[in-house]
C-alpha cells in the first residue's frame, strides 16, 4: 500500500512536468492535479483516520491557572477513574488563564496538573467530570487547591507518564475537624456532611467465624453511596482490604485514633500492611457506578510478630532533624551510611514526598533548599508494607515488572533493578527489594553499578 501511494505521487509529479513542457498546465490542470497530489497524501496520513473506529469521542473543555500570572507552560491530564487510561494536552505560557481543549472517550475523569486539579463541589478532592460521546463539557476550571487549617484541601494524583510524583491533601482527621466546626458555626450540614455522617453514624461491623483469617463482605450501592465498615485489628497483625470489582469505587481506611491507612483523594481499591495499634479500624467505600461489590477482608493470626521492625541504619546518613522525619513515619528504613556527592556539591539531604504508616517517600536532594526540585535531585527512596510476596509502584514511583532486570544483592537478597528512562525528563535508575514483610526502593542519577552499591550498602548498613 506504501508503494502504490509513492508510486501515484511520481506520475503526479511527472504529469505537472509533461504540462509545464507543453506549453503550461492551465487552471483547471493545477487544479486537478493539486487535488489529487492532496487526496494521495491524506490517504497516506494514518493521523487522518479515526483512532478508534465505533467509538465517538467527547471534549473537556476548560482554563488552568496558577496562584498569580504568569502561569506556566503545563501539560492537563484527564485519567478514566475505572480504567486509568489518560490523554493529555499541554498549554503554553501565559499572563492569565491558558484555554485546553481534552478530547477523551466516554467516561469518568479527574483533570488535574501538577499541583493543580479540578475540584469538586466542596473544594475537599478532585471532581469526577462525566463524558458521553459527542459530548462537549466546557467551564472546567483547574486551578491551585484553596487553603483551611489543614493547609491545602486537595491534593493531586501523580503523573500517569511519571514525570512528578502526587501531592499530598489534608488528612481525614483534620477534614473531619474543620468540616465538624463548619458545621457546628452553621448551625446545619451540607448534604455531602449528611452522607459522611449517617455511614460514620452506623458502619457495619465486619466479623470473622471462629478460628477463621478471612471474610468476605457482600453489599450493594448506587452510584455515589457511601458505606461505612469497621473491624478489630491488633498492633502487628497484617491486615488486608480489596474490593472487588476494583473499579466500583474506591476506600478510605483509617484508625478510630485518627491514623490514615489509605486516604480518600488516593482513589484505592485495596490496601493491605502492618496495623501500627491495637484498635478499631474504619473502612468507606465509595461507590462510582451502581451494582454489587464485595470486600475481600483478611487480618493475620494474632501470633504472628513483626521483625522488620528491627531494622534501622545503624550509621546515619542524616543529621538527628532529618532521621526524626524518617523514624516518625514508624516504617522501619533501610538506608546506606552515606550518599557520596561530587567536590563542591552541598551534601545530600531528605525531603518527604509523603508518607504514612503504610508508606513512604523521600526526594534526595543536593542542599536543605531544593525541597524535591529536578535541578538539584539527586534521588529518592521509599518503603511500604508488602506481605503480597510481589513488589508493587507506589504514587509516583511506578514498578515495571516488565523493565525490571532480577540482580543478587547482598546477604542473599534478591532485588530488581530498573534502568533509567528519558522523555520530557530522565528519571532515576532504581533498585527494588523485599525484606521481611516490607519492600524498599533507592534510585539516583548514577550509574547501574552505583545504585546497585549504594542499595548492598543500605542492606549491610540496616539488615539486623
Amino acid at each position: 500500500m506504501k508503494g502504490q501511494r509513492t508510486f501515484s505521487l511520481i506520475l503526479l509529479v511527472v504529469l505537472m512536468v509533461a504540462l509545464t513542457a507543453c506549453g503550461g498546465p492551465s487552471k483547471e490542470d493545477q487544479i486537478a492535479v493539486v487535488v489529487a497530489l492532496t487526496q494521495t497524501a491524506a490517504a497516506a496520513s494514518p493521523a487522518q483516520a479515526s483512532a478508534t473506529p465505533g467509538i465517538q469521542m467527547g471534549h473537556i473543555v476548560g482554563t488552568v491557572h496558577g496562584v498569580a500570572p504568569p502561569t506556566p507552560g503545563l501539560t492537563i491530564y484527564a485519567v478514566e477513574v475505572s480504567t486509568q487510561k489518560w490523554v493529555s494536552v499541554d498549554t503554553p505560557e501565559t499572563q492569565g488563564a491558558a484555554p485546553f481543549t481534552l478530547d477523551v472517550k466516554p467516561g469518568t475523569y479527574v483533570v488535574f496538573s501538577r499541583g493543580l486539579g479540578y475540584p469538586s463541589q466542596d473544594g475537599w478532592s478532585l471532581g469526577l467530570v462525566k463524558v458521553e460521546g459527542g459530548q462537549t463539557v466546557s467551564g472546567i476550571e483547574v486551578r491551585p487547591p484553596s487553603q483551611s487549617d489543614c493547609g491545602s484541601m486537595f491534593g493531586t494524583p501523580a503523573s500517569p507518564d511519571g514525570r512528578y510524583p502526587a501531592t499530598a491533601g489534608p488528612s481525614d482527621t483534620c477534614k473531619a475537624k474543620v468540616m465538624a466546626t463548619q458545621q457546628a458555626e452553621a448551625g446545619q450540614q451540607s448534604p455531602v456532611d449528611q452522607n459522611v455522617a449517617a455511614a460514620s453514624a452506623a458502619p457495619q461491623r465486619i466479623e470473622f467465624a471462629m478460628g477463621a483469617t478471612s471474610t468476605v463482605v457482600h453489599n450493594h450501592l448506587p452510584v455515589g453511596g457511601l458505606q461505612s465498615y469497621v473491624l478489630g485489628a491488633s498492633a502487628g497483625q497484617e491486615m488486608g482490604i480489596e474490593l472487588n470489582p476494583s473499579q466500583s469505587g474506591y476506600l478510605s481506611i483509617w484508625g478510630a485514633d485518627g491514623t490514615i491507612l489509605l486516604k480518600e483523594d488516593e482513589r484505592g481499591a485495596s490496601w493491605r500492611g502492618i496495623v501500627p495499634t491495637s484498635q478499631d479500624y474504619y473502612i468507606d467505600f465509595n461507590s462510582i457506578s451502581s451494582g454489587d461489590y464485595t470486600l475481600d477482608v483478611y487480618i493475620s493470626p494474632l501470633s504472628q510478630k513483626n521483625p522488620a521492625q528491627k531494622v534501622f541504619p545503624r550509621m546515619q546518613p542524616f543529621a538527628p532533624t532529618y532521621m526524626q522525619a524518617i523514624t516518625n513515619t514508624g516504617m522501619p528504613s533501610m538506608l546506606p551510611p552515606a550518599f557520596p556527592v561530587g567536590n563542591g556539591l552541598p551534601a545530600v539531604v531528605p525531603y518527604p514526598i509523603f508518607s504514612d504508616t503504610n508508606s513512604y517517600a523521600f526526594s534526595l536532594d543536593y542542599g536543605p533548599d531544593c525541597q524535591g526540585a529536578g535541578a538539584c535531585h539527586f534521588g529518592a527512596f521509599t518503603a511500604a508494607a508488602n506481605s503480597t510476596g510481589a513488589i508493587i509502584g507506589l504514587n509516583g514511583f511506578p514498578f515495571n515488572p516488565g523493565a525490571a532486570q532480577k540482580i543478587s544483592l547482598n546477604q542473599g537478597i534478591t532485588g530488581y533493578f530498573i534502568n533509567s528512562a528519558c522523555g520530557a525528563n530522565c528519571s532515576d535508575a532504581t533498585v527494588w527489594w523485599m525484606y521481611n514483610g516490607y519492600q524498599y526502593s533507592l534510585g539516583s542519577k548514577g550509574s547501574r553499578d552505583q545504585v546497585i552499591a549504594l542499595a548492598n550498602a543500605a542492606i549491610d548498613n540496616s539488615k539486623p
